[in-house]
C-alpha cells in the first residue's frame, strides 16, 4: 500500500542525491546554496503532498452513520434512552399531584412524545446534518484537487529559483548577489515549513471533526432525551451547540484553505 500511496504522489523531486552532490561540487556558492534549498524544498514538497493528499481523502468520508460500530453503540443507547420515558411519564404524573406548574401535562406530555418518536430516528437526523455540511465542506475542498502538486505549484517555489538563476548568470554571482539568493532561498525553505505545519494542523482538525461527529451521533439519543422535559433542557442545549460547531467548522476550515489558495493564484498573476 505504500508503495502504491508513493507511486500515485506527485513526481516533485528535481534530481538524484548523487547528481545534487556533483553538482555542488562543480557549481559556485550559488549552485551550493541552491542545492540545499532544492533538497529541502522537495523533501517538504513531498510532505505537503503527502498531507494535501490526507485532508482530501479525510474530507471526503462521509460514512460517519453507516459504520457498524457507530450503529451499535447507538442501538444500545436508544434501548436505555426509551426505558426513561416510562420513568419521564411516572415524574409528569407525580408533578401533577403535586401541582407543579413547570411539569403540567398539557406543556410536557406533547414534548414527551414527540421526543420518544424522535429518539429514533436520531441517528439518521444526525446524518442529515452531516450530509449537508459536507456539501459544502467538499465544494471547497474539490477546488484543491486530489493531491499536493497544484498546491506546490501555487507557492511559486519553481517560479523562484528560475528568477534566482537568471539573476546568477547576469550578474556573474558577486558577494552581494550570493548573500540575496542565501536569505531569499532560505525564506523559501521557511515558508514551505510553514504551509506544511500549517496544513498538518488542518489534517488535525479534520480528523477531531470525524471523531467528534461519531461521538456525538451515538450520544444523539440522550439530546432528544433530555429535551423532553424541563431539568434537562440545558444539557441538550449543550450537545446541540457542540455538535453544530462540530459541522461548521469543516466548511469554515477549507473554505479558508481555499481562499488561501485562490489569493497565492491572484497574487502570482499580478
Amino acid at each position: 500500500m505504500l508503495l502504491v500511496f508513493l507511486g500515485l504522489m506527485p513526481k516533485i523531486a528535481h534530481a538524484g542525491p548523487i547528481d545534487w552532490l556533483l553538482g555542488a561540487i562543480e557549481g559556485t556558492t550559488v549552485d551550493l546554496i541552491a542545492v540545499v534549498a532544492s533538497f529541502f524544498v522537495d523533501l517538504i514538497g513531498i510532505l505537503v503532498s503527502m498531507v494535501v493528499y490526507s485532508i482530501v481523502a479525510f474530507s471526503n468520508y462521509n460514512n460517519f452513520i453507516h459504520e457498524e460500530a457507530i450503529k451499535h453503540a447507538w442501538e444500545i443507547i436508544v434501548s436505555f434512552c426509551n426505558m426513561f420515558f416510562i420513568l419521564i411519564l411516572l415524574v409528569i404524573a407525580f408533578a401533577n399531584i403535586l401541582n407543579i406548574d413547570s411539569y403540567k401535562i398539557k406543556n410536557t406530555l406533547p414534548k414527551v412524545v414527540i421526543m420518544a418518536v424522535l429518539i429514533n430516528f436520531s441517528l439518521m437526523i444526525c446524518g442529515l446534518l452531516i450530509d449537508f455540511s459536507q456539501i459544502f465542506m467538499m465544494t471547497f475542498v474539490n477546488a484543491l484537487g486530489t493531491s499536493g502538486g497544484s498546491f506546490i505549484n501555487t507557492l511559486g517555489v519553481n517560479e523562484y529559483f528560475a528568477i534566482v538563476k537568471k539573476q546568477k548568470a547576469i550578474t556573474k554571482g558577486t558577494e552581494l548577489d550570493v548573500a540575496s539568493a542565501a536569505l531569499g532561498m532560505a525564506m523559501t525553505v521557511v515558508f514551505m515549513f510553514i504551509s506544511l505545519i500549517v496544513l498538518v494542523c488542518v489534517l488535525v482538525i479534520i480528523i477531531m471533526r470525524i471523531m467528534l461527529l461519531w461521538a456525538y451521533s451515538v450520544l444523539s439519543p440522550f439530546a432528544f432525551l433530555l429535551s423532553a422535559f424541563p431539568a434537562g433542557k440545558a444539557w441538550a442545549s449543550k450537545w446541540w451547540d457542540r455538535f453544530t460547531k462540530e459541522l461548521i467548522v469543516g466548511p469554515v476550515l477549507m473554505f479558508f484553505v481555499w481562499l488561501a489558495v485562490i489569493l497565492l493564484i491572484m497574487q502570482s498573476l499580478i
